[in-house]
């Protein structure tokens, strides 16, 4: 049972296939499988794989990987298919059951749904390449509830939240934590 997509821009797409199968397939602009992740050989465990985002500058592939409570990111395989290579692992305490992702630039946006008590219910902003969390968020008003859903839009000025029970969708002005020319993290300088 489908999941969430990622589209690169030659066209190839990958589906998470979370429920029932534990799997990301990778299709070509045709729609036939050319890729399922994880093989055999692969020191890849998926435990509902909820979402998936490409950082395709970087030939990354990032899965919310929900039931692990982990990001993990592997090669996409789109300019060297066959050349699989570690994944990258964002497995903080307190970061909990990744329900969804969105990506833009170097930064990896995620959203947590409910865990345990002790783990908030909230947003984060991951960079893959240091392997952290290097902010977390979340509405100011009230808190979140279910996140089951994120989008940015391209040029990562808006972040978009679905929720489940109560059904809405919440707008994030990214602006003070991404900086537009380089879409990476800047740190907010306390007032």
């Amino acid at each position: 049972m489908p999941t969430a997509v990622a589209v690169a821009s030659d066209g190839q797409f990958f589906v998470s296939d979370g429920y029932c199968n534990a799997r990301v397939l990778k299709y070509n602009p045709q729609g036939h499988v050319v890729r399922v992740y994880p093989q055999q050989h692969e020191h890849l465990s998926l435990a509902i794989p909820h979402g998936v985002t490409l950082l395709e500058h970087h030939d990354l592939l990032c899965i919310a990987d929900r039931e692990n409570r982990r990001v993990t990111c592997v090669s996409a395989e789109l300019r060297s298919p066959g050349q699989y290579s570690r994944s990258i692992n964002i497995q903080p305490p307190g970061l909990g059951r990744v329900f969804a992702i969105a990506s833009v630039g170097d930064l990896v946006f995620a959203v947590n749904g409910p865990t345990t008590p002790q783990i908030p219910v909230q947003g984060f902003t991951i960079s893959p390449f240091s392997e952290a969390v290097v902010d977390t968020w979340s509405p100011t008003s009230v808190r979140f509830h279910n996140p089951h859903g994120i989008a940015i839009n391209k040029n990562g000025t808006e972040l978009y939240v679905v929720e489940t029970s109560p059904n809405r969708i919440w707008k994030f002005d990214t602006s003070q934590w991404v900086d537009m020319n380089q879409m990476a993290y800047v740190p907010l300088e306390p007032e």
